[in-house]
C-alpha cells in the first residue's frame, strides 16, 4: 500500500485538534505523533500547529497545507484502489447494451492491464452484479453526449475506484 504516514498523522491531528486524540485514533503513542508532525514541519520549514498548554490549533500555513495534504491522501487512495495487489479476485459486472456497443472491449482491456489476475464475469442480470456500468443520455444537450456511470454495490466495494479510474483511462 502506497502512503505517506506523516500526512495521515497530520490529517488526524488536524481533524481531532489534539495530538493525544490523534494518537489514540491511530493506535500509536503520543510521542510518535509529535515526531511525525515535527519531521513534517522540518521538511516543509513551517509550523503547521500552534501548541499551547495541551491546546493545538492549526497555523495559517497548516490550514493551507491541509488542502494539499487532503488532495495527496485522496490520490494515494485512488492509486491504491487501482493498483491493489490482491490475487485472483472475481467480480460480477453488468454492462448495459449501450455501453457494450461503445466501449466494453476497451474497458475490459484496461481492467486486464491494471489487474491481470482479476476475473471479470459479465452478467445480463443486473441484480446479480456487484458493479453496473451504464449510459445516461441527456436529451437536453444539443451535442447528445452520453455519460457513462458506474454503480457499485455495496458503496465501499473494493473495485469502485478501479472501475471509475478504468473508465477515465478510456
Amino acid at each position: 500500500m502506497l502512503e505517506d504516514y506523516r500526512l495521515k498523522v497530520f490529517e488526524k491531528v488536524a481533524e481531532l485538534g489534539s495530538f493525544t486524540k490523534a494518537a489514540d485514533a491511530l493506535r500509536i503513542s503520543q510521542p510518535a505523533v509529535s515526531q511525525n508532525i515535527s519531521e513534517l514541519e522540518k521538511s516543509l520549514a513551517v509550523r503547521l500547529f500552534e501548541r499551547k498548554r495541551g491546546d493545538v490549533s492549526m497555523t495559517e500555513q497548516g490550514k493551507l497545507f491541509r488542502k494539499y495534504a487532503l488532495q495527496i491522501l485522496k490520490s494515494y487512495e485512488l492509486v491504491n484502489g487501482v493498483f491493489d495487489a490482491s490475487d485472483d479476485d472475481t467480480v460480477h459486472v453488468f454492462i448495459s447494451e449501450e455501453v457494450k456497443c461503445l466501449l466494453a472491449a476497451d474497458l475490459l482491456r484496461v481492467l486486464r492491464t491494471l489487474r491481470p489476475n482479476l476475473k471479470v464475469i459479465l452478467t445480463d442480470d443486473a441484480s446479480r452484479a456487484e458493479i453496473m456500468v451504464f449510459a445516461i443520455s441527456d436529451k437536453k444537450r444539443k451535442d447528445r453526449q452520453i455519460k457513462i456511470e458506474v454503480t457499485v454495490l455495496p458503496d465501499n466495494h473494493p473495485y469502485a475506484i478501479l472501475f471509475e479510474q478504468a473508465l477515465d483511462l478510456i
